[in-house]
C-alpha cells in the first residue's frame, strides 16, 4: 500500500504548476489513466492496482493506492529477495586506505589476490562477514605476509 498527498503526487508525476488544479481533472487525466494502463497489461507489470481516496471534509486529502502482485511476481520476488540475501552475505566493502596498509603488512604481495583469497576462504566461514571487514582483511594479510612474497 502507498499513501501519498495530493501535492506530493503532482510533484513525483511533474505536474506543471498551475496545471490540473481542480481534483477532478489531475484524478481523470494523470491517476486514472496510470492506473488504466497498468491494469491494461497485469502479466507484463506483474501487479494491478487499485485506487482510492480519503478525504478531508470535501477535499481529496490523500490518495491510496494497493498493489496486488500476480502470483508469478511474488515467485520472482520471493528469489530476488533470496538471491540478494546471498550476495548481501558476501558483500564486504573495504576502504582504499586498507589496501595500503594490506601493501605494507603483507610486502610482495598483490593485495587484490590477497582480498579474493580472503573473500574466498571468507565464504566458507559460519560468521561471514565480519563486523570489521577492514581489520578481518588486515589481519588474513599478516598472516601471508609472515610467509613472504
Amino acid at each position: 500500500m502507498l499513501k501519498a498527498s495530493v501535492e506530493e503526487l503532482r510533484q513525483w508525476l511533474k505536474v506543471p504548476e498551475g496545471k490540473l488544479l481542480r481534483w477532478q481533472d489531475f484524478r481523470r487525466k494523470v491517476l486514472e489513466k496510470a492506473v488504466e494502463q497498468i491494469n491494461r497489461n497485469v502479466a507484463g507489470a506483474g501487479f494491478s492496482v487499485r485506487m482510492s481516496v480519503q478525504k478531508d471534509g470535501h477535499a481529496v486529502k490523500w490518495v491510496i493506492f494497493r498493489v496486488l502482485k500476480t502470483e508469478e511476481r511474488k515467485t520472482l520476488d520471493a528469489r530476488l529477495r533470496d538471491k540478494e540475501k546471498q550476495l548481501d552475505l558476501f558483500d564486504v566493502r573495504l576502504r582504499p586506505d586498507t589496501y595500503e596498509e594490506a601493501r605494507k603488512v603483507a610486502p610482495g604481495w598483490d593485495v587484490y589476490i590477497l582480498e579474493a583469497d580472503w573473500r574466498e576462504w571468507g565464504r566458507r566461514q559460519l560468521g561471514w562477514p565480519p563486523d570489521k571487514p577492514d581489520a578481518a582483511f588486515l589481519g588474513f594479510c599478516k598472516q601471508r605476509g609472515a610467509y613472504g612474497g
